[in-house]
């Protein structure tokens, strides 16, 4: 048995959420009338830009089915890629810092506070290091959830029977 999955459009709403455990969806003449509709993927918000399939077409799981805009999220993957460089070479700078004092303050020629001043000041910069390679992390996994693709193997149906429904569902069908 084939398994559809039907996406019901009201006039009012054209936002749908959780698409990315979406299987297959309805006729060209409804992906048509959600091109430019807000989408969201499990992370993120967007505008549908492309449909990649037609109605009545089989589609196999990892088939493409929707884009989403991808500009924003590229642009967060690239600040956030930006703030991971500068805080890399703020770890850098306070691990030269911390050398230069490293010696000087068993021979007591400076104060212990300065000591311990940079050595917490690389601490904290390795600790920014990691928040901002998880920032990139997440910034990918965002880009990626821009291409929305058949989690299974199925059909792409009409749905002319879920027509009446005044507000945007996702029903599947098995």
């Amino acid at each position: 048995m084939r398994r559809r999955l039907l996406i019901a459009h009201g006039a009012r709403d054209r936002c749908l959420s959780s698409l990315a455990e979406c299987a297959l969806f309805t006729s060209m003449k409804w992906a048509a009338a959600l091109r430019g509709s807000c989408v969201g993927p499990t992370r993120g918000v967007g505008r549908i830009t492309e449909i990649h399939f037609t109605d009545g077409a089989d589609l196999k799981k990892g088939d493409a089915l929707f884009t989403i805009d991808p500009r924003p999220f590229q642009a967060q993957l690239n600040a956030a890629e930006a703030n991971l460089v500068q805080s890399r070479a703020a770890l850098d700078f306070a691990k030269i810092q911390f050398a230069r004092v490293k010696d000087l303050v068993e021979s007591r020629a400076i104060a212990r506070q300065d000591y311990d001043t940079r050595k917490n000041a690389v601490d904290l910069a390795e600790a920014q290091v990691k928040q901002n390679e998880a920032a990139v992390d997440s910034a990918r996994l965002n880009l990626e959830y821009t291409a929305i693709r058949s989690p299974i193997d199925g059909r792409a149906d009409t749905g002319s029977s879920m027509l009446e429904t005044s507000s945007p569902q996702i029903t599947a069908r098995c």
